[in-house]
């Protein structure tokens, strides 16, 4: 979820008490400031109006009960929640939401702990709703795969497309700096799981790989030398995916210059 909420209405909330001469007053009539949007998908959001913390409830004092807390599906243990979920029309939703990154849920257990109720939880939607585009956990899980490649492919191909280096070796350089520079973003971990354990799921990923094998082979530098370099940044990602070494590392950092420096020294 998201902190901006500009594609979503304002919900207004009038809060109501008692004076000291126990007479009703409106204690707040003004948009409630506790909103949030799915990531990607600017209209797609929910807004907390109130929330309660026991049964029976309490709702005596000034406070607002939604202030300080973050907005999660499920509500306090024993409380309720009361929320306003704006949906946006399907096509304004589908093919944009990205999935890969609700495989943040898996944290450190793997691939294995993936639910759909817990997909669900970190995007802060309902299960139903998730399931009317996902309709099982195996369509879940081809959607990000394939979204994340595609994000990838697009990154590689728009920091190339970016960069004033035209020299020769200029895509292998391109594709060793963006494929280190995002190693470490948290949903890739279990989707390289994923697609070790289920090959089929991988043909975005394949012809992926087939578009920078034929960029890095026409790239002006010895073809062999360019993909033993991209290799050898793939390495590195596996390792920094795995958490076997950080990006920050001296080593990273040192192979990463060192491989830059072959292709410029090919060329």
């Amino acid at each position: 979820m998201t902190e901006s909420t500009a594609g979503i209405r304002p919900v207004r909330r009038i809060v109501t008490g008692l004076n000291a001469q126990g007479r009703s007053v409106v204690l707040a009539d003004a948009p409630s400031p506790h909103a949030m949007t799915l990531e990607g998908v600017a209209t797609f959001g929910v807004t907390d109006l109130w929330r309660t913390y026991q049964a029976p409830a309490r709702n005596d004092g000034p406070q607002d009960a939604c202030a300080g807390q973050a907005i999660t599906l499920a509500p306090p243990p024993s409380g309720t929640v009361f929320r306003v979920v704006q949906f946006p029309p399907d096509r304004e939703f589908v093919g944009r939401w990205r999935p890969e990154r609700a495989f943040a849920s898996m944290g450190e257990s793997g691939a294995q702990a993936l639910t759909l109720d817990a997909v669900a939880r970190v995007a802060g939607v309902s299960k139903g709703g998730l399931m009317h585009h996902f309709s099982t956990k195996e369509a879940l899980v081809q959607g990000a795969i394939d979204s994340a490649t595609e994000a990838l492919h697009d990154r590689i191909e728009a920091d190339y497309e970016a960069s004033s280096d035209r020299a020769p070796g200029s895509f292998t350089r391109s594709y060793i700096e963006t494929t280190l520079r995002h190693a470490e973003e948290c949903y890739l971990l279990p989707l390289f799981e994923l697609t070790a354990r289920e090959p089929g799921m991988a043909r975005v990923m394949a012809e992926h790989n087939a578009w920078c094998h034929e960029k890095l082979e026409h790239d002006g530098i010895d073809p062999v030398l360019a993909h033993v370099a991209a290799s050898a940044a793939d390495g590195l990602w596996i390792e920094i995916i795995f958490r076997l070494e950080s990006a920050k590392s001296w080593r990273v950092r040192a192979m990463r210059s060192y491989l830059l420096d072959m292709t410029r020294k090919s060329a």
